[in-house]
């Protein structure tokens, strides 16, 4: 997927990925809203002291996660949980605050910019220690995910770089269409398990699967 690697977000690769969404897991697909105008986006990320790069605002814009004030989470893909812009932002402040509170005496050789960067948007999570943060710091510019795992925190695999957005998604959407994993909505999941936490957090089709468990 190098060809992809510089592209920008747009409609087109959330057309596709949607359309595998919605082929390998309707209830998921269905329990997510409809997108937020670009002045909504603008003005609710300017409240939590965050620029949105071209990518948050057009993913935001295709889709809202889920409706306000329930806050839902909808896993989207295996292990990868995404909810709606202002519950994002919450979690983005939040944890802008953990790290300001943690880094009250920074560690040497590490700040608050290298914990927690101003410009990250907490875009989607694992359920557990994991936030993925999509890396918004030039706005006009693919934007980064990147895995954010609490225990390698002050480490060098903090905020290490997945895929831009547009790449990630787009690998996403083949990995559905290729494997014969598929959401189970009795249990809340998606199956078989080892198929479907093959590839993850990358979904790279390169990568061997893991063997059965």
């Amino acid at each position: 997927m190098a060809e992809r690697s510089s592209r920008l977000l747009d409609h087109a690769v959330l057309d596709r990925f949607a359309d595998a969404l919605r082929r390998a897991a309707p209830p998921v697909a269905a329990a997510m809203g409809p997108g937020l105008s670009e002045d909504e986006i603008r003005s609710a990320c300017a409240e939590a002291s965050l620029v949105p790069s071209h990518d948050a605002v057009t993913w935001f814009t295709y889709w809202d996660a889920v409706a306000e004030p329930a806050i839902r989470l909808v896993t989207i893909l295996p292990g990868i949980q995404t909810a709606s812009l202002h519950a994002c932002l919450r979690n983005t402040v939040t944890m802008r605050q953990v790290f300001r509170d943690v880094l009250g005496q920074p560690l040497p050789r590490f700040g608050f910019e290298d914990a927690w960067s101003s410009a990250w948007l907490a875009l989607f999570g694992d359920g557990g220690g994991t936030h993925f943060v999509l890396d918004c710091r030039d706005p006009v510019r693919p934007s980064l995910l990147r895995d954010c795992f609490r225990e390698n925190f002050s480490g060098e695999d903090w905020g290490k770089p997945i895929a831009p957005l547009a790449t990630w998604l787009t690998g996403g959407a083949e990995w559905m269409a290729t494997q014969s994993c598929r959401f189970d909505p009795a249990a809340g999941t998606w199956l078989p398990l080892h198929a479907a936490h093959a590839y993850w957090p990358h979904f790279d089709l390169a990568k061997p699967p893991n063997p059965p468990i």
